[in-house]
């Protein structure tokens, strides 16, 4: 093999390592986006979480207060416990009522 055919071969050897570069940069360069992509999917996803558990923590509250003064009632109470527990009773229908009064979503939903 001549010494020219040798360098050609070695010329056609480098042009070939530096495209299989480019395209490795290039392959790094899209991986590195579908990161963050990924990275922001998952941060969504857990911030949709977080939201979801807060809002089933605050329901359940409201649930359980319920429940409670349910369970207060019994065909045993005096007129002050029965004024107590509908006062009560009352007031947590009060703070829903208030909470399904935003116009602008209304509960339940207007057509």
């Amino acid at each position: 093999m001549s010494d020219h055919t040798r360098e050609l071969e070695n010329e056609l050897i480098r042009r070939e390592l530096a495209d299989l570069k480019r395209g490795q940069h290039v392959i790094l360069r899209v991986l590195a986006a579908l990161s963050k992509q990924g990275d922001a999917v998952l941060m969504i996803s857990q911030e949709l979480k977080d939201a979801m558990a807060e809002l089933d923590t605050e329901t359940t509250a409201i649930g359980n207060r319920i429940a409670d003064l349910s369970g207060q009632i019994t065909t045993a109470m005096t007129p002050d416990e029965v004024k107590q527990v509908v006062d009560q009773l009352n007031s947590e229908s009060s703070r829903l009522k208030t909470l399904a009064s935003d116009p602008n979503n209304p509960v339940p939903p207007t057509a």
